[in-house]
């Protein structure tokens, strides 16, 4: 489940999931409904690595690089299955389509008031985007 939140000017969205691995599925889908793509049929598949400080900072640094594919080779993830996940560094799988156009922009996810919860049996993650 994803929420987004009023915040002054940038965009501010909350992430709940049962696992961190659903964590990375959740906020693609909130990009997904924010740059709302133009999507087109040719699929794509692409392997992710990414290292990071800690287990909070690799969510961001994970939506960074999809932001990064999405504005350089016009690619849209839609899934990503976890391939391997630590500490600081994740393996992950992306499968999505082209797209013709997006109708929002984000500039980068940021650690500005990045907040990351855990609890039993819940993950809760804000994260600050800047647009």
């Amino acid at each position: 489940m994803y929420i987004f939140q009023n915040h002054t000017a940038d965009l501010k969205i909350k992430i709940e999931s049962d696992s961190f691995e659903s964590i990375f599925q959740e906020s693609l889908n909130a990009l997904k409904e924010y740059y709302h793509p133009s999507l087109l049929n040719e699929k794509f598949t692409k392997e992710l690595t990414v290292d990071s400080f800690d287990k909070k900072t690799l969510l961001v640094d994970f939506l960074n690089e999809v932001i990064f594919l999405i504005n350089s080779e016009k690619i849209f993830p839609e899934k990503v299955k976890v391939l391997s996940l630590k500490e600081n560094k994740g393996e992950f799988l992306l499968d999505g389509k082209k797209y013709d156009k997006i109708y929002k922009d984000i500039k980068a996810a940021t650690y500005h008031n990045l907040k990351f919860e855990e609890e039993k049996e819940k993950i809760t993650v804000e994260i600050v985007f800047d647009i």
